[in-house]
């Protein structure tokens, strides 16, 4: 009998082991979004009531409750009453943005040693994770430049192409505008899942920044991976859309409202994470095997 975590694994037997994991283990894997993001949302709802915002139910300007609770997600401050809330909003963004990849460091650290048949403890993969709290950072901090690049870049190159192409015709001007974007959208798909590995690489193969890693794992992989992160994303995005539809619509954009949707976040980053470690370690089952047939390809007896 093949052993989940130490051996591939088709499509359907990844998402099976991911929601089996997150099931299994997750009393272990929220704590540890708990401790290290947790603060970061009570913070924020904290400076939300400091700031005005209602606890149990925000309605905006209108002539009925659902103009009320619609306008409660667009109602805007004035700027000088804005300005402390949204300064105190972007520094818990950026501390969210530096925990996150540690919190995700710690799942994939306490993943690994299930798959070894080890115990673990949250305070142990947590101390793990901040060990390489360094590297982590470059390596998130070096996506996401790369992610941005890949946002901003094409789409200079788009309007550029969009105004050359308007000197022919409209039509034509449309199919070329169509096609350059489906091409950029791809290629950008393409590029990001090859080195999205970057993170386990580090946590797990102590390489920095680990994108060369990642992308010698996905090699020939790459679209069965993309399908992968497609329908866990989807899957998981349905949910959110329920619950924040379902709560947003009783609550408005109150705290509670804020604090029931960063609840559903913190949920779905944990699925997100066993399924983003069960994909690593299935392409580095493959790739092993992949180097070890290569290795005898390769072998001529003297």
């Amino acid at each position: 009998m093949k052993e989940p975590l130490t051996s591939s694994k088709s499509l359907g037997e990844s998402l099976d082991l991911t929601f089996t994991l997150s099931k299994k283990y997750f009393s272990s894997f929220i704590v540890i979004l708990l401790v290290l993001i947790g603060p970061i949302y009570a913070l924020q709802a904290i400076v939300q009531l400091l700031f005005g915002v209602n606890f149990f139910r925000e309605l905006g300007e209108g002539s009925n409750w659902i103009d009320q609770i619609a306008s409660s997600f667009e109602v805007e401050m004035e700027p000088t009453a804005s300005l402390p809330i949204d300064n105190w909003l972007l520094v818990l963004g950026i501390a969210s943005f530096v925990l996150y990849p540690v919190a995700q460091a710690a799942i994939i650290l306490a993943i690994n040693y299930i798959r070894k048949k080890e115990t673990f403890t949250v305070k142990g993969v947590i101390k793990e994770a901040f060990a390489l709290f360094w590297n982590i950072l470059g390596g998130s901090i070096l996506y996401f430049l790369i992610v941005i690049g890949f946002i901003f870049v094409p789409s200079i190159l788009l309007v550029f192409i969009v105004i050359f192409s308007m000197t022919f015709d409209t039509v034509f001007s449309i199919i070329l505008s169509i096609l350059v974007g489906v091409g950029f959208l791809i290629a950008t798909i393409y590029f990001l899942t090859r080195w999205s590995f970057f993170l386990g690489s580090i946590v797990l193969d102590d390489t920095t920044p680990g994108l060369g890693r990642s992308w010698t794992l996905t090699k020939r992989r790459v679209w069965a991976t993309i399908v992968f992160y497609v329908i866990l994303m989807v899957i998981l995005g349905i949910i959110v859309f329920a619950l924040e539809a379902l709560f947003g619509a009783l609550l408005g954009n109150s705290v509670l409202f804020n604090l029931i949707r960063n609840v559903v976040t913190l949920v779905t980053t944990l699925f997100f994470s066993v399924g983003y470690t069960v994909k690593f370690l299935d392409l580095r089952v493959r790739q092993g095997a992949e180097d070890l047939k290569e290795m005898i390809e390769e072998y001529e007896p003297k």
